[in-house]
Order: structure tokens, then sequence, then C-alpha cells
């Protein structure tokens, strides 16, 4: 009986494991593999020209983070000014 425990215990932790890695690389891939902390450049969108207009640092590119308790959703970045 605890052999059996013991090897369910294993499954477990391998399970737990693998389903952290697969989340890990789930949240680089979303994030176009820029980390949370790396400082940033925002630039105009209108201008053709690439015009820095501020700077900040990057959170998340997450569709599911939350900002004021809404997803930014697809397509868009979370970034500190």
């Amino acid at each position: 009986m605890k052999s059996e425990i013991e090897e369910l215990k294993g499954m477990v932790r391998e399970l737990a494991e693998k389903k952290k890695s697969n989340v890990d690389a789930e949240t680089s891939e979303s994030s176009g593999g820029f980390k949370e902390g790396v400082r940033v450049q925002i630039l105009d969108w209108i201008e053709s020209e690439d015009v820095v207009v501020g700077e900040g640092e990057f959170r998340s590119a997450e569709p599911k983070y939350k900002i004021v308790r809404i997803p930014i959703g697809p397509n868009a970045v979370a970034i500190v000014v």
C-alpha cells in the first residue's frame, strides 16, 4: 500500500512539473520573447519614421493579464510608463 501511494505521489509530481513547464513555454511565446522588467521604447504610430514618444517597462503580453480587473486581450501588451 505504501509503495502504491509513493508511486502515485511521483506521478502527481511529474504531471505538475509538465503542467508548469507548459505554462512557462506558453507565457514566453505569448510575450514575444520579452521578459518582465525589460525597458522598452514607445513609438508614435502615426509617424512614418520611428519617433520615440516615451519609455517604459514591459510587464506582459499575456491576453489574460489584467489592468484594473480588465484583461488586456490579444494583440496588446502591458507597459509601466
